[in-house]
């Protein structure tokens, strides 16, 4: 027979962050929410802390959580959100894999909401404008070492998105309840097809060295070979490149230093270039290739 038992469950986190710990002393700064309760009873601040040498830890629960500060600031701006798919390297508009992980970087002066308890306050993931199934990704955020003001949340998508154009916004809140949004535009596709698009090469024209860059919906760390061949008008191969990479959430680059395969440079013209990509150590590789034209100038 077990006894009935109450438990109290703290699921509204007011900060979280890191700092660094110089000869046994820290300091953490932050705002708090103006979205707290204010029954003025205990919190709680939980303590973690790592060296090479040890793990300590340990808790307070020696204050007293409301009532309303006489310097608030008078803050009137929301949250600046820079809104990607996999790394910072995605661009609006682009290729995504199936199951997509979002990454943010948000920064608020006064920093950032993520206790939750303000309705309509919460840290909200809309696809497709669908409000009614919004994800509240407010308890991932995290805020940056011996910051409360810059910070980055995570998420990863459980179930697939089904191929086509889709919408993602991500909403957040400061401290002071002032909201901000981004929003970006993403294709999915099918990874069990390479697709490659958007292929260019920059500077375009080139006095010299360039580089190709190309987007792909494979799921990020797909092993790739990347094979670009620079011909002339006549057909005639001048350059050969070849590489092998990880394949990132965002463009993949290619370099090249203007030079043909006798590493003369090119004379000034129009050449054409294909860039072929074809997945690397998987039991059934897949293959694509665009064909796409640069100029040489003196």
């Amino acid at each position: 027979y077990m006894p009935q038992r109450y438990y109290e469950v703290r699921e509204d986190l007011i900060w979280r962050g890191r700092t660094r710990v110089t000869d046994g002393r820290f300091v953490a700064r932050f705002v708090v929410p103006k979205d707290i309760s204010y029954a003025n009873q205990p919190g709680r601040v939980t303590l973690y802390a790592q060296s090479a040498a040890e793990h300590v830890n340990g808790h307070s629960e020696r204050f007293i959580v409301g009532g309303t500060s006489d310097d608030a600031t008078n803050d009137v701006d929301g949250p600046q959100i820079e809104l990607y798919l996999g790394d910072e390297s995605f661009t609006s508009g682009g290729l995504a894999p199936v199951q997509p992980q979002v990454f943010a970087r948000i920064y608020d002066e006064s920093g950032i909401n993520t206790v939750g308890a303000g309705v309509g306050h919460e840290m909200l993931l809309v696809l497709d404008e669908n409000e009614v199934e919004a994800i509240n990704i407010g308890n991932l955020y995290e805020s940056d070492e011996d910051s409360f003001q810059r910070g980055s949340v995570s998420y990863s998508f459980d179930e697939a998105l089904t191929p086509g154009p889709h919408t993602l916004s991500l909403r957040a809140w400061d401290v002071l309840n002032n909201s901000g949004e981004a929003t970006l535009d993403f294709l999915v596709t099918d990874t069990e097809e390479l697709v490659i698009r958007n292929v260019f090469n920059y500077p375009n024209p080139t006095t010299g060295p360039t580089r190709f860059v190309f987007e792909h919906n494979q799921i990020p760390g797909t092993p790739v070979k990347v094979h670009v061949r620079v011909y002339t008008l006549a057909g005639r191969p001048v350059r050969t490149l070849e590489s092998e990479e990880l394949l990132s959430a965002g463009p993949m680059q290619v370099s090249w230093d203007g030079l043909d395969d006798d590493y003369a440079r090119l004379a000034p013209g129009v050449y054409l270039y294909r860039l072929r990509a074809e997945t690397a150590g998987a039991e059934v590789q897949h293959v694509a290739e665009i064909i796409e034209k640069l100029a040489v100038v003196r």
